[in-house]
């Protein structure tokens, strides 16, 4: 309602671009469905998963969820949207630029995409060996998440300079297919979501005007793709099968009650000793013997999970500080997002393409 409310408002008095770029407002959009909507699922969910936590942990993780959610809506709330115009001069050079990185980078993309395509595609039956082939072949050989966010950053640029140009969206699609293409072939959605979104964003600012039936039309086709790549007929019922198309946000809250439960605590310290040594570059990592303490990586071993591991801001909190940090976690995260909002600074390009990151 709140969302509704200030879509109006930012309608009547000609405010399109404040409103879709307040960061807190994606924020509580993606967390709605993962802390929300998970929690709900997560009786029948992780009963079909053969997961058993405590009453008392899964009450308690449904409380710190809801509490984390309310706290970003109340943020969300009392941070009104500014007033945003984001001019073609004010890109300048670096939208040309921009065509040339792409120019560079599609290449690149396209090269690794047809070696490694074919063997990714022979895997798509098993999402966990696909996902396990792009995470070791793709990413960790040859950098295709490094040309992902270059390459989505030129192409936001690239619109942004040429807001008219039919060419222009057609080389944001050409540059981020490669991207679509594999995240499809792990029976992924996170990808083609990102870049509907990023496209949409754009479009609206230009026209200033914000449009309710490609949303509605993109939020069913993701139930959709969700319910024909991951359901399993053969031995499943139709209700186990609807909980499998939306597994990712209950096992992403399993995570929560699984530390919960078994009292998992790290401390502040190792989530520092983590951040920083995720600043080295990987070789300087391995040359020193650093090795991160990694969340997922532990989760993975402790509950012999694939994905659903890395959405839950919660139980990673949780994770490195216990109940207390819960507590001023996303007191931290929204005040931060706030400041960037509402800083003078927000007007300037570095940290609007930043906004489209966060």
């Amino acid at each position: 309602m709140v969302t509704i409310y200030r879509m109006n408002y930012a309608l009547r008095i000609g405010n399109i671009t404040g409103y879709l770029l307040n960061p807190l407002l994606y924020l509580m959009v993606i967390s709605f469905p993962y802390l929300v909507l998970g929690s709900l699922l997560s009786g029948p969910g992780h009963a079909l998963a053969g997961f058993i936590f405590s009453a008392e942990a899964a009450f308690e993780a449904t409380l710190v969820c809801y509490y984390f959610f309310f706290v970003i809506l109340a943020f969300y709330f009392q941070t009104p949207d500014r007033d945003v115009v984001i001019s073609v001069n004010q890109i300048g050079i670096i939208g040309t630029i921009s065509t040339l990185i792409l120019l560079i980078s599609i290449p690149f993309s396209y090269a690794v995409l047809v070696q490694h395509g074919s063997a990714l595609s022979a895997l798509q039956g098993n999402r966990v060996a696909a996902m396990t082939y792009y995470g070791d072949v793709f990413l960790g050989q040859n950098f295709f998440g490094q040309l992902y966010c270059l390459g989505s950053l030129a192409s936001i640029l690239f619109v942004l300079k040429y807001p008219e140009s039919k060419k222009a969206v057609m080389l944001f699609f050409v540059s981020l297919f490669p991207f679509i293409l594999t995240d499809y072939l792990q029976n992924g959605r996170g990808v083609m979501m990102s870049t509907f979104m990023i496209l949409y964003i754009l479009f609206c600012i230009h026209r200033q005007k914000i449009y309710i039936a490609p949303v509605i039309a993109f939020v069913v086709f993701l139930g959709i793709f969700g319910i024909i790549y991951r359901t399993d007929y053969n031995n499943l019922g139709f209700t186990e099968n609807l909980l499998n198309a939306f597994a990712e946000l209950y096992l992403t809250r399993a995570t929560l009650d699984q530390i919960i439960d078994s009292n998992t605590l790290f401390t502040l310290k190792d989530m520092l000793d983590n951040s920083l040594s995720r600043l080295l570059p990987s070789i300087l990592r391995d040359a020193i013997g650093v090795e991160p303490l990694s969340y997922t990586n532990y989760m993975q071993a402790q509950m012999n999970l694939s994905f659903g591991l890395a959405g839950n801001i919660v139980a990673e909190s949780y994770f490195f500080g216990g109940f207390s940090f819960i507590i001023i976690s996303p007191l931290i995260i929204c005040t931060i997002y706030r400041k960037i909002y509402i800083s003078d600074a927000f007007m300037r390009l570095p940290l609007f393409l930043f906004n489209f990151y966060l």
